[in-house]
């Protein structure tokens, strides 16, 4: 039971990372249209 609570914690980590690096990137690739 415990192993797998972790391995949905890891899963939910990975997935906020993974959004938080695609919000990053949306960021830098607007702003260097911008300034294009």
């Amino acid at each position: 039971m415990q192993l797998k609570k972790d391995n949905v914690t890891q899963m939910n980590v990975m997935s906020c990372l993974y959004k938080l690096k695609y919000i990053i990137y949306l960021n830098i690739y607007k702003f260097t249209n911008e300034n294009a």
